[in-house]
């Protein structure tokens, strides 16, 4: 998959900027806040109808205007090209995507359809923050890989908010009302299940390619692992029936403290990915230059991840990450994706970026100054 053209209105601080883009290498330089990052997040919102960094819509758009409009033309491994355009409107808050001029239902049809992988300094908190970013990993790349899982994580938020807004009163009246909260244990109980085990399938999928990135980063001498933490799956092959029954079995046992707390306990919006180096756990023992490699290997699986399971090629989004790196990471994760994936990455100077790692790509420079964009060179390199 190939992003040819991108064009974005009143956006951050762009008024009006487009670009042609490389369908190898796009390098964008500029000091900082000069509207490097905006260009990703426009990227973003044509491949996730969102900002990677969780903005609000409001706070996006430019400020001092109405709105804003980002469009682009997307072309597919297979040569089809599509006119993906999303608009945001201050005054109603309305936001509205379309391809190819017909209009989607909902944002979230988009997601899937051009996957993305972002690795940006914020990413960080997958391997040092807590579960909550862990739980968001595994959603945003398996909402991407899977409809039916987005679908079921959808509903199941929903049924959770509804649920946590009944034990809120609860816990003010120090009581349940008779049968309010049953249609949403049960509803609760079956999107859980079904999100839980395909987040351990995702994870025993996932474990060759996460073991094949970072050993290419790392060496054979550290293994990584993934093991996913359920509050209701108990041993492996408990059938979604199995899985239904034991969540409702746990909800039943945790009704009195969740009336005193007001708050839904148990469920995947409580589960953990954990993550370990030969055997040990990476947040405790691990080194800050092992918590990177451990990060741009994740990155690097989820890739190829996509690629497998989209049948497309992903965009890579590379956002000021040449700075925190080595060079010899560097050197390895454009070499990994450099040669087969169009690559987007910002930095203040071009000497962070290494200058090998693809056998051959096409190289397109631009210089971002005060939300404008202006292209310095095109060129293609042979490595």
């Amino acid at each position: 998959m190939r992003l040819t053209l991108l064009a974005l209105y009143r956006f951050r601080n762009h008024a009006e900027t487009s670009l042609e883009c490389s369908p190898g290498l796009n390098l964008l330089l500029g000091n900082n806040g000069e509207g490097k990052t905006n260009v990703l997040e426009g990227i973003s919102y044509l491949c996730l109808g969102r900002s990677f960094y969780s903005a609000a819509d409001g706070t996006v758009t430019k400020v001092g205007t109405e709105g804003f409009l980002v469009k682009g033309t997307i072309a597919s491994d297979g040569g089809v090209e599509y006119r993906v355009e999303t608009s945001y409107e201050s005054a109603s808050g309305n936001k509205h995507t379309s391809i190819g001029g017909t209009q989607l239902g909902r944002r979230t049809e988009l997601i899937g359809q051009f996957p993305v992988v972002v690795l940006s300094p914020e990413n960080s908190s997958i391997t040092f923050g807590g579960p909550a970013e862990r739980r968001k990993f595994l959603d945003v790349t398996l909402s991407q890989a899977s409809r039916t899982y987005l679908d079921d994580l959808l509903e199941y938020r929903k049924a959770l908010r509804q649920r946590n807004k009944i034990l809120f009163v609860a816990k003010q009246l120090r009581g349940l009302q008779p049968g309010l909260i049953e249609p949403w244990n049960e509803l609760l109980a079956v999107r859980g299940a079904r999100i839980a085990l395909r987040r351990r399938q995702f994870v025993d999928e996932f474990r060759p390619y996460c073991s094949e990135t970072f050993a290419a980063l790392a060496g054979s001498d550290e293994r990584p692992e993934l093991s996913y933490q359920s509050s209701v799956i108990g041993e492996s092959g408990m059938s979604l029936d199995d899985v239904v029954v034991e969540f409702q079995r746990v909800l039943a046992v945790e009704e009195r403290e969740e009336i005193r707390t007001g708050k839904t306990l148990v469920g995947p919006h409580r589960d953990e990915l954990e993550l370990q180096i030969n055997g040990l756990s990476l947040r405790q023992f691990a080194s800050q230059g092992q918590h990177k490699t451990f990060l741009v290997g994740l990155k690097l699986a989820e890739f190829s991840y996509l690629k497998d399971r989209c049948k497309e090629t992903p965009l890579l989004l590379l956002d000021d990450v040449f700075s925190e790196l080595d060079e010899h990471r560097c050197e390895h994760l454009l070499g990994l994706v450099g040669s087969v994936a169009q690559v987007f990455i910002t930095a203040t100077d071009e000497r962070l970026v290494p200058s090998s790692g693809a056998r051959r790509r096409t190289e397109a420079k631009f210089i971002v100054r005060g939300g404008t964009v202006g292209r310095i060179s095109q060129t293609t390199v042979d490595v």
